[in-house]
């Protein structure tokens, strides 16, 4: 079986998110170059983990909670479910996490920030639950072929403050003719690349 590997997303100047669903579609076809690592530790860190944007493959919500805790217990992690509560409790915000649009924008010299309606999801939440750095998946894709599923992941980790994008990659995970193991292999895979 092929390692798996993490391929770093890109975009000038516009919103980039056309540009991740794209490579993320290439990316089974091999190439790419090797994740850096977070510029931050997690550790210690109140994390917010969002919910994958529906549709998404089933349990990839709970896959990726259970690699991200497990990959790193001393974070203090804030799962989509406990997200979600919180922002049932505030029913003016009529806020559905799996249903935000998660626009990334390039504005110039490496510099990345999410914008509305997530940078004001997170904002809120952030302040509500104390947290200061978001884990955001952005896109998913899938590819099949004889010899199974495939998944490429976009995902994001947010500095909420300011809606600066402090890592983006995509990664994927291994091909498995069981689909619920190709859900389980590409959390796996980017709890490995974001927790080294």
């Amino acid at each position: 079986m092929r390692r798996a590997r993490g391929i770093p997303a890109g975009g000038s100047g516009r919103v980039i998110l056309g540009s991740i669903l794209a490579l993320a579609a290439g990316c089974a076809s091999g190439g790419g170059s090797a994740v850096a690592p977070p510029p931050m530790a997690l550790a210690g860190a109140r994390v917010m983990l969002l919910p994958v944007k529906a549709p998404a493959p089933g349990q990839l919500d709970a896959e990726l909670a259970f690699w991200l805790t497990d990959r790193a217990p001393d974070a203090d992690w804030l799962l989509p479910a406990e997200l979600q509560a919180a922002a049932d409790r505030a029913p003016a915000w009529r806020l559905r996490l799996d249903g935000l649009a998660r626009p990334v924008v390039d504005v110039g010299g490496g510099d990345r920030r999410v914008r509305d309606p997530l940078y004001g999801a997170l904002r809120q939440l952030g302040a509500v639950v104390d947290a200061n750095v978001a884990v955001v998946p952005l896109s998913v894709a899938e590819s099949t072929d004889s010899a199974g599923v495939q998944l490429a992941l976009a995902t994001a980790v947010v500095d909420i403050r300011g809606g600066r994008v402090l890592w983006l990659h995509t990664v994927r995970g291994e091909r498995n003719p069981d689909r619920g193991a190709a859900v389980a292999s590409v959390a796996e895979t980017l709890a490995r690349f974001l927790v080294p």
